[in-house]
């Protein structure tokens, strides 16, 4: 039979163990994350690049769009 103090050691040790463990599983989780999120951006800006290749999307439209946007943002600032 063990000791109390033989058994509060292996308590921790097995504590210690489990929070390892737990930065592991946490670490693997952000990177998966971080993939899901770059094949998210890739298939983004793919299918961006698609659109405005086939759409007839032209520079005079993205133009008057990031006009329409930064006047839409002042107004939004202005009101805060």
């Amino acid at each position: 039979m063990l000791s109390t103090q033989e058994t509060k050691t292996n308590l921790i040790a097995d504590a210690k163990d489990i929070e390892q463990d737990l930065i592991n599983m946490s670490a693997s989780a952000a990177t998966i994350q971080a993939c899901y999120i770059l094949v998210a951006m890739s298939r983004g800006t793919h299918e961006i690049k698609q659109h405005c290749l086939t759409s007839g999307c032209n520079k005079h439209q993205y133009s008057t769009r990031s006009k329409a946007r930064k006047k839409e943002n002042r107004i939004h600032a202005d009101s805060i």
